[in-house]
């Protein structure tokens, strides 16, 4: 009999009750690798029942609630800010007021204030277009990207001129 050192362990025995070891130990982790495999599977199954469970009771699934809902959320948090930074910039710079000409106060109202407008308009757009019956916005815009180019570009131009007609009556009405 021989003894062997591997891995800072000691065996007794022969190099064939050493290797007739080592493949059984490998069996018992392959084994242990199929039952993992199945359990992930079964798993997966649990989840896909849960997301089905879930479709039947409310009619769609958990991510199209919340992209669903995501405009009015992103609206309230908005709004929510809109109120609470002048009480945390009077914090950091006492002369600071509510309605104040400092430059990052003015900054953070015209940013709020760009996405409050951006997010109404948007939801304004869907409102009118379920209320005429266009089609989604998905939709459209898969439409417009399988217009030739020329078709795309007289369209951007269209709209970048309606815009500018929308910029100017602002500017008038202001003056």
């Amino acid at each position: 009999m021989k003894i062997l050192s591997v891995n800072s362990k000691f065996y007794t025995g022969s190099k064939s009750e050493d290797l007739n070891q080592s493949t059984e130990d490998l069996k018992q982790s392959r084994e242990g690798l199929k039952q993992n495999a199945e359990d992930l599977k079964q798993s997966r199954e649990d989840l896909k029942q849960s997301a089905e469970d879930l479709k039947r009771y409310t009619g769609s699934s958990l991510p199209d609630l919340i992209l669903a809902k995501l405009p009015y959320l992103f609206f309230g948090l908005l709004l929510l800010i809109w109120f609470a930074v002048p009480g945390i910039i009077g914090r950091f710079d006492p002369t600071a007021a509510a309605v104040d000409p400092s430059i990052w106060m003015l900054l953070i109202f015209s940013i709020i204030s760009y996405f409050l407008l951006l997010g109404i308009s948007i939801w304004l757009l869907r409102t009118i277009c379920q209320a005429l019956g266009l089609p989604e916005m998905n939709t459209m815009v898969s439409k417009f990207n399988n217009l030739q180019s020329w078709q795309q570009l007289k369209f951007c131009f269209a709209l970048f001129a309606l815009l500018l007609l929308a910029a100017v009556g602002v500017l008038s009405a202001i003056i």
